[in-house]
C-alpha cells in the first residue's frame, strides 16, 4: 500500500488494522502471518489454479492529514494477472518453492493453471472437476 508520505508493505497491514480501529481484522491477520503453508506437504501434490483475471497486487491509498492511508477512501488497485483473488505469483509461488524442498523426497508437485477461471470456480467448474476426477481417478 503507498500513500504520499509513507510506503507499507505487508508486514505493517496488522499495524494498519489497528490503527482504524479494526481489530477483527487485526487478529485475522496476525493469524494468516501464522501459517505453516510455505512448508512442503511430503506427498504427492496437485495445484489447481485460475488465470486470467486482473488481481490487486498492490493499493494506493490517498493520505490523511496525518500521513496515513485514508481508509474511509476506496484505494486504487495496481493489478497483474490472477484468478480474481490471488496473484499467479502467489497461487504458483509456493507449491513451486514446495519441489525444491527435500522434505517433498521426490514426490512431485503438478501445478495446473485453468485460463479463464476465477478463484471461486478452481473446484466446481465442469474443466476443474473433470480434471480433479482425472486426478482422482488415476
Amino acid at each position: 500500500m503507498t500513500g504520499s508520505s509513507k510506503k507499507y508493505t505487508g508486514k505493517d497491514v496488522g499495524g494498519l488494522f489497528h490503527q482504524i480501529g479494526q481489530p477483527e481484522l487485526e487478529t485475522a491477520w496476525h493469524h494468516n502471518v501464522q501459517s505453516t503453508s510455505l512448508a512442503a506437504p511430503g506427498v504427492e501434490t496437485f495445484v489447481i489454479a485460475g488465470s486470467g483475471f486482473g488481481t490487486p497486487q498492490a493499493y494506493e491509498f490517498a493520505p490523511t492529514e496525518a500521513g496515513l492511508p485514508d481508509m474511509t477512501q476506496p484505494p486504487r488497485p495496481h493489478c497483474v494477472d490472477g484468478d480474481g483473488v490471488a496473484t499467479m505469483d502467489s497461487l504458483i509461488g509456493v507449491p513451486t518453492r514446495w519441489q525444491a524442498q527435500g522434505t517433498q523426497r521426490g514426490k512431485p508437485v503438478h501445478l495446473v493453471t485453468l485460463p479463464k477461471m476465477g478463484h471461486g470456480n478452481t473446484v466446481g467448474a465442469p474443466e476443474a472437476t473433470d480434471l480433479l476426477y482425472e486426478i482422482l481417478m488415476k
